[in-house]
């Protein structure tokens, strides 16, 4: 009777502490591996706001080919400055636009090529950025373009003074025109950052018109008449008339260059 009594006792006591055992076991030890690594942040191709220069090869059709100076300030605030060249077929797009709105006829869009055979550009903007993650943007400024050229006397007298009886002696000197155009310019953009945020690439849309324009004209040799300056300032209302009435232009703009 012993026996049958002890076996039962061990039996009841392994089952008391069967609990405890299951409550007592050794719990893994976290393995640095299996740690939780946080997520990397997502970069997005404008690498935020920030203080940062670029520099851009730039077109902006139909006005200017040129160089570009942009410095980005922190929440997106931006200026920037460009320098270039009206080159003759842009010239050739600008007219092209105007005579096929009705704007003025091809004998005035051939005397403007003439008295433009050299142009350059300078503009200054300011813009804004809106979101560091994206790389839309608005700029707004000043342009101002300096022409220079030549035409032949019969035809920009004629031009400037259709009045002038048939047979008028017009003179054989050719007259140097320089014009000066302020404008006022504005576009939309995207800008992409590329080559972990050193390369950059732009394109945009925009518009620039003339507010107003100062011209003088002056023969190259001795002109015949005895005031060759009333002359000189009725081509000079003329092309000035032209300018603020039909140089306005929708623009298509492309750029390229490295962000320090």
């Amino acid at each position: 009777m012993k026996h049958p009594l002890l076996l039962w006792l061990l039996s009841l006591s392994l089952f008391c502490l069967a609990p405890s055992w299951s409550n007592a076991q050794i719990q893994p030890t976290p393995s640095k591996n299996n740690s939780p690594v946080p997520a990397k942040a997502k970069k997005s191709s404008t690498d935020g706001w920030g203080w940062n220069l670029s520099i851009e090869a730039r077109t902006d059709v139909p006005i200017l080919i040129g160089g570009h100076i942009a410095l980005e300030m922190p929440y997106g605030f931006r200026i920037s400055t460009t320098l270039g060249v009206l080159p003759p077929f842009y010239v050739d797009m600008v007219n092209a636009i105007v005579v096929a709105s009705g704007g003025y006829n091809q004998e005035t869009a051939d005397l403007i090529k003439r008295s433009l055979s050299s142009a350059l550009v300078w503009r200054l903007h300011v813009g804004w950025r809106p979101s560091p993650y994206a790389g839309f943007y608005i700029e707004v400024g000043y342009g101002l373009v300096t022409l220079g050229g030549q035409a032949a006397s019969e035809d920009i007298i004629r031009s400037a003074i259709p009045s002038l009886p048939v047979g008028f002696n017009t003179g054989r000197a050719n007259w140097d025109v320089a014009s000066s155009l302020h404008m006022i310019d504005a576009e939309l953009g995207w800008r992409w950052s590329l080559l972990n945020n050193h390369m950059t690439i732009r394109i945009s849309l925009g518009f620039a018109g003339t507010l107003g324009s100062n011209t003088t004209a002056k023969p190259d040799a001795p002109f015949g008449f005895t005031n060759p300056d009333i002359y000189g300032r009725a081509i000079a209302r003329y092309l000035d008339q032209t300018y603020r009435s039909y140089i306005f232009s929708p623009t298509l703009g492309f750029a390229m260059g490295y962000r320090f």
